[in-house]
């Protein structure tokens, strides 16, 4: 009687939690680094530069926006500049027609091509669908965006009946959930999977245009509706984007096929519901809470873990310590102040921070970050990374993140990043500038150099994020 009461209690903490594997691949920045081209794409691929570039390949209402009101015009007509948006096409742009009137026509058509398959079961109708609503449906995906040439992290889920196979960036700092479509234009849909809604039997199109703007890449698609399969968890209707059109070489050189947006849904571009709020939605899950443990190393298929609906508790030492969200659109916390080797050297007043698994980094205020790479020996490379000398390692101070009035201390392993290109190995400051202004001040993002030393728990019910010490055994897996 006793085994099968356990048995009982036990079963639903089994099901309960669903596991994703993480997949460590090689970062779209460190493939670049070891061809010598990656000073060439921060050129090209700057926020600024990447929106004037292919400002005018856009629709006026879904347009990219340009950093600061004070750049100057471009001429739209010139052939160089306007080459830029058909560059590693797979369908022919015909020259006579403005590349803009080319996009709104092709994305009008993929919209009523998508609507004309999903009415007749992939009979295409000779009827017109509805034409294309672009509305208010354009904008910044999120901060950790910004970082995608750096992401390192993706994980396996499916889309559609039958299940369609996607890699995607699971990603704190944004709240969209995209792949891309059958349909896209660009290259970089070319070497990667690609959703067939035609194929999908559970596809519901929605025929709204979206655009999400990353910093180094920009995408462009139509919104729809389809199960979504992660691990066990299979949720119906998921709102999510088919992308027909990625400028640039960013997306081109990336691992992953789409991203999964974990934010608010005030951070969701076109209204779509996040994909852990369906979770919620469709009690899915035993607790609304996510987390993540990440590896780093070189074991690369070993990458880590995303938990949904629960907490492993073998996976962190210690006690887990909650801070409430301050801000709910980004998993945004407050931080009392950040000190080096137990001295405050930095937001000494307090400031905001994002807990975000989709930046590889940590990043801070230009100015507090030049210092504080002053203070680790850190020099700046001509490809704009801050080198250490690798011999020093053993050296260099603890740098403690003061949040909940409670320490949480990196050592120079959990904030330098080694690299090894053609035999030589470099060490690389885990610490990036990034000004990100706020009526309360200055944002702080704590990326993945944070969350592989800390075990993070997401909270959406209690609307707080857990810290504790991960536990990093080689013999885990």
């Amino acid at each position: 009687m006793r085994a099968i009461l356990l048995a009982v209690v036990y079963i639903p903490l089994i099901v309960a939690v669903e596991r994703i594997p993480l997949i460590r691949f090689k970062s779209i920045k460190k493939q670049l680094k070891e061809k010598g081209e990656l000073e060439e794409f921060w050129r090209n691929h700057h926020p600024d530069v990447f929106a004037r570039r292919y400002l005018h390949c856009f629709p006026a209402d879904i347009a990219l926006s340009v950093g600061t009101a004070s750049e100057r015009l471009y001429d739209y007509m010139n052939e160089e500049i306007e080459s830029y948006c058909i560059v590693g096409y797979s369908l022919k742009w015909n020259a006579l027609l403005p590349f803009q009137d080319y996009l709104i026509q092709t994305v009008r058509n993929v919209s009523l091509l998508i609507n004309e398959y999903a009415l007749e079961g992939a009979v295409a109708r000779s009827q017109s669908g509805p034409l294309l609503r672009a509305g208010p449906a354009g904008g910044r995906a999120g901060l950790s965006a910004l970082f995608l040439a750096q992401a390192q992290y993706y994980g396996v889920v499916s889309v559609g009946t039958p299940p369609q196979r996607f890699t995607v960036v699971f990603d704190t700092g944004s709240s969209n959930f995209w792949v891309p479509s059958a349909y896209c234009i660009s290259e970089a849909c070319r070497v990667h999977q690609k959703f067939k809604s035609f194929k999908s039997d559970s596809y519901e199109h929605g025929g709204e245009a979206f655009s999400l703007q990353y910093g180094s890449g920009h995408l462009l698609g139509i919104a729809g509706k389809d199960t979504l399969q992660i691990s066990n968890i299979s949720i119906k209707g998921q709102d999510f984007g088919e992308s027909v059109f990625e400028p640039g070489t960013t997306f081109v050189l990336a691992h992953f096929d789409g991203v999964l947006g974990l934010g608010y849904p005030s951070l969701a571009v076109g209204n779509a519901l996040p994909v852990f709020d369906s979770i919620m939605n469709q009690n899915l899950v035993e607790e609304p809470v996510f987390s993540f443990y990440l590896k780093r190393g070189d074991d690369t298929e070993n990458g880590g873990e995303l938990i949904l609906g629960g907490i492993d508790h073998s996976l962190y030492k210690g006690s887990i310590h909650w801070v409430p969200v301050t801000e709910k659109s980004y998993w945004q916390i407050h931080m009392n102040n950040i000190k080096i080797q137990g001295r405050v050297a930095f937001c000494s007043h307090g400031c905001e921070a994002i807990v975000d698994s989709g930046t590889s980094l940590i990043t801070g205020p230009s100015s507090q970050i030049r210092r504080l790479q002053a203070y680790i020996g850190a020099s700046p490379s001509d490809t704009g990374e801050f080198l250490v000398d690798c011999r020093r390692l053993s050296s260099l101070p603890h740098i403690s993140f003061t949040i909940g009035h409670r320490e949480y201390k990196l050592a120079a392993e959990h904030y330098i990043i080694k690299e090894s290109i053609d035999d030589q190995t470099f060490c690389m400051s885990g610490f990036q500038s990034l000004d990100i202004p706020t009526r309360t001040g200055s944002l702080w993002i704590l990326g993945d150099v944070f969350m592989s030393a800390f075990y993070c728990i997401f909270d959406r019910g209690n609307d707080r994020v857990g810290f504790a010490k991960a536990v990093h055994r080689k013999d885990y897996y």
